[in-house]
């Protein structure tokens, strides 16, 4: 590590920005071992990039309610979790985290190597091999891999709608990290933007088989959790309407984990939206504007024990609210 001399003081705005985006990079759930070892050069440049990357390790922690152990280096839950600095966070927070982190957290790790993919707030329309389509949500990611005699399609992250031509084709199989959705043909939604995987069909019958080898035929205007351990939580109605509303700009909430709406509104949303576990699990009911997610979880929260807090431009926080 080079020597910065005698001055001290924090590390300037630009080397902090740089640091967050960083961290959050490293935090999206896809990043590679050539991720951390760049950053791990990244810090040992000088004493003031490691003093930022302390600092938006820091900050990370905090707003996750994490702590880091200092002898073992691993995160666990501290009993009350508390929320960062509004100061630290402004501080360490400017528009390069917007225009970085945004991409990382859409494309990190084997996202970036997707045959399609989706940024902020973008959708897309795909005319696939078969003449099916298929119709990808903001920051989702999709490999197509058809074959001699095989129709297989991989929804690496994110949400995608599939309107799948039927006839003598063999069948349609959509891959994703939980389950295979397989039909001869069907209109049907895949959300894998969340922790669980949904399943919404609109029209004929979809096969579900999941990583721990339950299968379900599930039909038209029926709906399916599956759960990341791969266990099918029963089937419930859904809307038409409900079916896709993303497509329209709009998120059709009936009966939804709290989890999964802000999991649908972060890929609108220019920074990071933090859920804390203690709301996860609350249930919503509403129809909101997915290209004003702050907008739409301040309307949450008038109506649910959930408090939004927004620590700057990019970062926002929502918790169960103290009774």
């Amino acid at each position: 590590m080079k020597d910065v001399g005698a001055e001290g003081g924090p590390p300037p705005i630009d080397i902090s920005d740089e640091a967050l985006r960083w961290v959050i990079r490293l935090n999206a759930g896809d990043a590679t071992a050539r991720d951390h070892a760049a950053f791990a050069a990244w810090r040992s440049q000088d004493a003031l990039h490691e003093l930022a990357a302390r600092e938006a390790e820091g900050l990370w922690n905090e707003a996750s309610g994490l702590q880091q152990d200092a002898r073992t280096g691993r995160l666990a839950r501290r009993a009350e979790p508390r929320g960062p600095s509004r100061r630290k966070l402004l501080g360490l927070t400017g528009a390069a985290v917007a225009a970085g982190g945004a991409g990382w957290l859409s494309l990190g790790g084997g996202r970036a190597f997707a045959d399609y993919a989706t940024g902020l707030g973008e959708t897309r329309e795909l005319a696939l091999p078969d003449g099916s389509r298929a119709f990808m949500n903001a920051r989702s990611a999709l490999n197509v891999e058809y074959g001699p005699g095989e129709r297989r399609v991989r929804l690496v992250g994110g949400e995608a709608t599939f309107q799948v031509n039927g006839g003598a084709l063999p069948p349609f199989r959509a891959v994703t990290p939980l389950v295979e959705a397989i039909t001869q043909g069907a209109a049907f939604n895949l959300n894998a933007a969340g922790d669980d995987v949904i399943v919404s069909v609109a029209s004929e019958t979809v096969r579900l088989r999941s990583t721990s080898g339950q299968t379900l035929d599930l039909g038209r205007s029926l709906e399916a959790i599956v759960s990341p351990n791969g266990d099918i939580e029963r089937p419930a109605p859904i809307s038409p309407d409900a079916i896709s509303s993303w497509r329209t700009g709009e998120y059709v909430a009936e009966n939804r984990r709290l989890s999964d709406v802000v999991a649908a509104l972060r890929g609108y949303y220019q920074g990071w939206i933090v859920l804390r576990d203690d709301a996860a699990r609350i249930r919503v009911s509403a129809v909101l504007d997915l290209r004003r997610p702050i907008a739409s979880l301040d309307a949450l929260s008038a109506a649910l024990p959930i408090s939004v807090e927004k620590y700057s431009p990019y970062i926002t926080v929502v918790s169960r609210r103290s009774a």
